[in-house]
């Protein structure tokens, strides 16, 4: 959670559901957001103690990539998930507008 290219409506201060299966045996969890696929740069983290995390996402529209990876005090950080990709906005998108007259056709 969220699904891969889902689009997740969060505007500024809101919390977003992250979910992911967890590890046997891992009580804690360390969720990365990135805005590059390959993780170059890591814009956020946060600590989870379950296999979700609600988190008050405020970073930039656009796409954004989130993986996650156990974080236990005696073996360090494992390695990293897959990585998932949502596309964040902070504003409704509009809805499309209402034809009044249907039965006129446009031709590309």
């Amino acid at each position: 959670i969220p699904r891969m290219g889902e689009v997740v409506l969060a505007p500024l201060g809101t919390s977003v559901l992250f979910g992911w299966t967890p590890i046997a045996g891992v009580a804690r969890y360390r969720l990365e957001f990135s805005p590059s696929p390959q993780f170059e740069t890591i814009s956020k983290t946060e600590n989870a103690a379950s296999a979700e995390l609600r988190s008050i996402v405020n970073l930039a529209e656009g796409i954004w990539y989130w993986r996650v990876r156990a974080d236990e005090e005696a073996s360090g950080l494992g390695p990293p998930s897959q990585a998932f990709h949502f596309r964040l906005i902070h504003r409704q998108i509009p809805k499309a507008p209402e034809l009044y007259s249907p039965e006129i056709e446009v031709s590309p």
